[in-house]
């Protein structure tokens, strides 16, 4: 039997699991609730985020922030501001600065290493 301890981790990882399960549709939704009406079309991978503003912008990283329960010191943040350009560079941001993937693709970067060594 687990003691509480060893349950409390587990379902620390089973939450951090689930989360990062959805870092995709998370990211997607985040930019198409900022540029709403501001945009034409729908919002995928190469969205052309350049003309958010600063506060969109702020408000993206805020939300990064939340859905991914990061915290992102002013100075990185600046610095994002300046490489944010599509969904894709959140994502890539997400996995560099924060080891944050979806799982989907965690799974598959395992495999390849695998194959690699191969």
């Amino acid at each position: 039997m687990k003691t509480n301890k060893q349950l409390k981790k587990q379902f620390k990882h089973i939450e951090k699991l689930m989360k990062y399960r959805k870092v995709d549709e998370a990211i997607l939704k985040s930019v198409e609730g900022l540029i709403g009406t501001d945009f034409d079309g729908i919002v995928d991978w190469d969205t052309d985020l350049t003309g958010l503003d600063s506060l969109d912008q702020i408000e993206l990283i805020m939300n990064m922030e939340k859905d991914f329960d990061i915290a992102i010191r002013d100075e990185e943040a600046e610095k994002m501001m300046g490489e944010i350009f599509t969904p894709k560079d959140i994502k890539r941001i997400l996995k560099d600065h924060y080891n944050i993937v979806d799982i989907k693709e965690e799974r598959k970067e395992k495999i390849d290493k695998i194959n690699e060594g191969r």
